[in-house]
């Protein structure tokens, strides 16, 4: 049987000290192991669902035996729903001046009946308290202030109250909150817990992204965030390079030896607990200038529960390598003439411990190195996104649309317009002249926002 707490209508959790042979309530917060009130679920306290098809006017008491008191009636309404206690006295646990509880009255009113709390989803209470979340209904993001336990066993989320009495344990998950508001209406809510990560490894000229792309991130971007690099370098040298102070800045040390391990090194992040319990998970190229706080197109992205990557509205899937189109050809797929690809250099993934995005990125591995075994592992120039636009073509488990709208891609030299829309990728440049356009952007962007810290050195 499950051990349950005894709640009040303000989610305190119901002791018993013997020694006074008093009740007092506690925040879920504080809980002495040694008074807390404990029983174990009976058989017939069971889903409400259950109780309203097939018991409408079911009710029932059960008893509990306290130290010091006796036996004690838990009486159960399951129409409210809610419970009350019922003393040998005949009484009902009311709470008295002082604060305590004491069995006082011949009927208990609203605000002293009572709920059950499982230390599961206590833990989860604990959790959904101190993260943000996003309603799904309304695309806002309530942070913790605005996630609170309220009276009547109410837990609010922004403008939404959901009646704590009719969750169940399985409505609650690391991602996701599944909430019943205004006794009926379903409303889900979605973790917002966002971390970005970027490969750069030894080149200079990758590490001179690298500094330019988090500063972008952090002054223009204003993401706050936790940062992993996926690199071969220190930590001691990446946070000189990205200017961070020790902590801010996580490394994901890995070794590749030839382009196929550099660009599809991305893809290494399932199973890595560095990466869990985050949503989204974004990933950047390093040759990325963020030009536009980044919040929007993160909440964007989280709110359609799938993988994320922006079009390239330019390149056909028909006919270009770079986004699919020989691993297309070879298995005589025609995506149309008109389909676009996507770009493999920012993705957005809900978390990594989402099924289907799991399957997706293990069919996309797998995908690499069985035609990396069969043609050789020079197969492609653009390996990465070749098999990431073939799977998510074939699998069709792609949103093309929601990151579309905040990119653009410079492929041309001379002067660059300052249209910020959210981040402007450089993938269109030789190495050394993508590191004085990155550069140069960023300057523009640090004149129009009137930001006056230093430009980042030439070389790091």
């Amino acid at each position: 049987m499950d051990c349950l707490y005894l709640i009040d209508y303000r989610f305190r959790v119901m002791h018993f000290d013997p020694e006074r042979r008093v009740f007092y309530a506690t925040s879920i917060h504080n809980i002495d192991t040694e008074q807390v009130l404990r029983f174990d679920r009976p058989g017939d306290f069971e889903r409400l669902s259950d109780t309203f098809i097939f018991r409408e006017n079911f009710s029932a008491e059960w008893p509990m035996e306290i130290e010091g008191l006796g036996r004690v009636q838990i009486c159960y309404d399951p129409v409210a729903p809610r419970l009350a206690l019922r003393g040998e006295n005949g009484l009902y646990l009311c709470a008295d001046a002082t604060g305590d509880y004491e069995f006082s009255r011949d009927r208990a009113q609203m605000w002293e009946y009572f709920w059950v709390l499982s230390e599961e989803t206590r833990v989860q209470l604990e959790y959904i308290l101190t993260h943000s979340w996003i309603s799904t209904r309304t695309g806002e993001v309530y942070r913790p202030d605005r996630v609170v336990l309220d009276e009547n066993f109410t837990l609010r989320i922004g403008v939404f109250q959901l009646d704590f009495r009719l969750q169940e344990a399985s409505d609650f998950t690391t991602y996701e909150i599944h909430g019943i508001i205004d006794g009926w209406v379903p409303e889900t809510f979605l973790l917002y817990r966002p971390l970005v990560y970027v490969t750069a490894y030894s080149s200079p000229v990758v590490l001179a992204q690298l500094q330019i792309f988090v500063r972008s991130l952090r002054d223009i971007g204003r993401y706050d965030g936790p940062i992993i690099v996926m690199t071969d370098q220190t930590v001691e040298k990446i946070n000189a390079i990205c200017e961070e102070a020790p902590g801010t800045i996580g490394l994901d040390t890995m070794f590749p030896t030839d382009f196929v391990g550099y660009v599809c090194s991305k893809y290494k992040i399932f199973d890595k607990e560095q990466y869990q319990g985050f949503q989204p998970v974004v990933y950047f190229d390093p040759d990325i200038v963020i030009d536009n706080p980044i919040e929007p197109m993160l909440l964007a992205g989280t709110l359609t529960r799938r993988v994320c990557a922006p079009m390239e509205t330019f390149h056909r899937l028909q006919s270009h390598p770079p986004v699919g189109a020989t691993l297309l050809q070879l298995d005589q797929i025609d995506p149309g003439p008109f389909a676009a690809g996507v770009n493999g250099g920012t993705i957005m993934f809900p978390n990594i411990e989402d099924a289907g995005t799991r399957r997706a990125f293990d069919r996309i591995e797998r995908t690499l190195t069985y035609v990396g075994m069969h043609f050789g592992r020079t197969w492609s120039g653009w390996a990465d996104q070749e098999a990431f636009n073939y799977i998510m073509v074939k699998m069709g488990d792609i949103n093309s649309t929601a990151l579309t709208r905040y990119a653009r891609f410079s492929t041309l030299p001379g002067p660059l317009e300052c249209r910020r829309v959210g981040f402007l990728h450089f993938w269109g440049h030789s190495s050394a002249e993508k590191v004085e356009r990155m550069r140069a952007y960023l300057a523009d962007l640090y004149r129009e926002d009137g930001i006056g810290r230093a430009l980042p050195e030439r070389a790091p």
